[in-house]
């Protein structure tokens, strides 16, 4: 997948930007087939991608590819050629088989005589030759069925958008149309589809007019508009596209309108491109064999024109039309008339029972009901716009002559429009933007407060108290493991009476004195501390028991060395103060010592 490609898909994904363009699938340029030449669509499957050519089918959910297993020996040296060359998922390193079996039977839904069975897996497809990306258009794990049976001779890719059978339905797979929308592929489930006519030249370029594709769209200048939608059937039974034939008539181009009749009474039958022929009540064939002389092989069970019949025919040139209806509405119909040119069909050696190139007139009995079908043969004339998000469908008259094609798009009702979304993006942007302010906001404040609470928590823990109020008590609690060490600048002051401290009788004359500083490296040369009452002192005996305000330890009176430098003032009782006797003798100098305060 290309980046642009893979970009707009992550988009759709998500449910935003715009839906994607309808997607067109190319085709090949050529003409083939067994039982007439039908232009076909080019893919490119696997990695490397291998090219193939393959019909649409309006029926399966599935792509169908051929493998070389579907010609042998017996059939001709162009089998490979004519059934539109083969898929090798040997070859792929992207083919993956189905995890619970590979091998299943082909839908037969249709209720016809068309039988197979199929090597399931999945790989990727490229759908080339449109939109801007070079890369094309890259669809990965797509449902593949590898076919061998001739009752499909061409590949195809599917259209519907129903379930797969429940055998199937194990393997987690859905069908080809609803992946490619939830990929952002396609806008919607619909498509517009005709099978192109090799008998027909296009516009005035007089180009071949081929078969055209377009997923999620519809050319409007393919078709002569109507006002009649026809109402889906149900989808599981593969009878979605069912219409209600009212009449059958043959004319010629000039008198279409005074057509001779060949229906007795209405029927239902389905429109269904993967079958070539029309497939209709026994009675309907018998007057068609009685107005053109025809005669049935039931070696073949075909129709076959001779070359007189068919020089009568081409001579005559009639015209068959078809008027339908809505079973749901009667009342309205569309006729869609053909020429005689895309009745006759051909088929070739490769077709069972016929031992060489034939013509035929492609109708067929149908043995109940269930088999009433309009198939490729009818859209060669015809152009069909499915809508699969509505359930319902158009048919209209196929024109050949303009050479443009207008891509139409056809959007999912069930998703809003472009501007709706723009919109709504625009709102959800500013909602979400104001949220995120307001967050931003608040988040703000919350850094704001918390940086301030922590600012004043450092301030009071590098600002606290150095000294001791003498109106409130704090206490410094020492760790036991740590050292405190003075700085030779630092001044211990005790203005607090509630606090004694303990000195001996050289500290008691400078306390006396008021305050004092400590030289740098000078220290008291005693350590002795006389105990006051008031701090926890008891008595046993004489001995008075003193414990420290500091570290807790406790030592008895008798044991401490007293200075005899002056008297000491006798401590008072617990409320009073500690009173200094001053002293008339000088003091000797300090010696130096460490004091261990520990």
């Amino acid at each position: 997948m290309g980046k642009q490609n893979y970009r707009r898909w992550r988009l759709r994904k998500r449910g935003s930007g715009p839906p994607p363009d309808p997607l067109v699938i190319p085709t090949s340029g050529e003409y083939i087939g067994n039982d007439g030449p039908w232009s076909t669509f080019a893919l490119r499957v696997g990695n490397p991608p291998q090219f193939v050519k393959v019909l649409a089918s309006t029926s399966s959910p599935e792509t169908f590819v051929v493998t070389s297993k579907g010609c042998n020996s017996e059939d001709p040296k162009d089998c490979t050629v004519d059934r539109g060359l083969f898929f090798d998922s040997k070859a792929s390193t992207s083919w993956q088989d189905w995890p619970n079996g590979t091998e299943y039977a082909l839908d037969a839904d249709r209720g016809l005589p068309m039988d197979g069975r199929a090597l399931y897996g999945t790989d990727s497809i490229m759908i080339m030759g449109h939109r801007s990306d070079p890369d094309g258009v890259h669809v990965p794990g797509h449902t593949i069925a590898q076919i061998t049976t001739k009752d499909y001779f061409l590949g195809s890719i599917g259209l519907s958008p129903r379930k797969l059978s429940p055998d199937k339905a194990r393997e987690g797979r859905t069908s080809n149309l609803v992946d490619m929308k939830n990929r952002g592929l396609i806008p919607s489930l619909t498509y517009g589809y005709t099978a192109g006519a090799k008998y027909r030249r296009q516009g005035p370029s007089s180009r071949p007019a081929y078969a055209s594709l377009i997923l999620g769209g519809y050319d409007k200048t393919a078709y002569i508009p109507n006002n009649v939608d026809f109402k889906m059937g149900s989808e599981d039974v593969g009878r979605d596209l069912s219409v209600s034939v009212r009449s059958i008539s043959i004319g010629t181009n000039d008198s279409v309108v005074a057509a001779t009749p060949i229906v007795g009474q209405p029927f239902s039958a389905v429109i269904d491109s993967a079958v070539s022929q029309y497939w209709l009540p026994r009675e309907v064939c018998e007057a068609f064999a009685r107005t053109f002389d025809l005669k049935y092989n039931s070696t073949a069970g075909l129709y076959l024109l001779n070359n007189t019949q068919h020089n009568t025919l081409m001579n005559e040139n009639p015209v068959v039309s078809f008027t339908l209806a809505n079973d749901a509405d009667p009342t309205k119909e569309v006729t869609i008339s053909l020429p005689y040119s895309s009745f006759e069909l051909k088929v070739t050696a490769e077709y069972p029972h016929v031992p060489a190139w034939s013509r035929y007139f492609p109708i067929k009995p149908a043995s109940n009901p269930l088999q009433f079908t309009l198939g490729r043969a009818f859209l060669q004339e015809a152009y069909l716009v499915a809508n699969y998000e509505t359930k319902n469908f158009t048919l209209g008259q196929r024109l050949y002559t303009t050479d443009r094609t207008t891509v139409t798009p056809i959007r999912d009702p069930h998703r809003p429009a472009e501007s709706e979304v723009s919109n709504a993006a625009t709102y959800g942007l500013i909602a979400g933007g104001c949220a995120l302010a307001g967050l931003l906001i608040l988040f703000l404040v919350y850094r704001c407060a918390r940086k301030r609470s922590n600012d004043e928590e450092a301030k009071e823990s590098t600002y606290g108290k150095s000294e001791l109020d003498s109106n409130n008590q704090t206490i410094f609690e020492l760790d036991k493991t740590e050292v405190i060490e003075l700085e030779g600048t630092s001044r211990v002051e005790a203005p607090n009476n509630d606090i004694k401290c303990l000195f001996d009788s050289h500290e008691e004359h400078v306390a006396a004195a008021g305050p004092f500083e400590l030289p740098a490296n000078e220290e008291p040369d005693h350590v002795g501390r006389p105990g006051p009452s008031s701090l926890n002192s008891s008595r046993e005996g004489d001995d008075e028991i003193l414990v420290s305000p500091i570290d807790g330890t406790i030592s008895s009176a008798s044991n401490l060395t007293m200075s005899t430098w002056g008297p000491v003032t006798p401590i008072e009782g617990p409320t009073g103060s500690i009173t200094r006797q001053p002293s008339d003798q000088t003091l000797p100098p300090i010696e130096e010592k460490h004091r261990d305060w520990r």
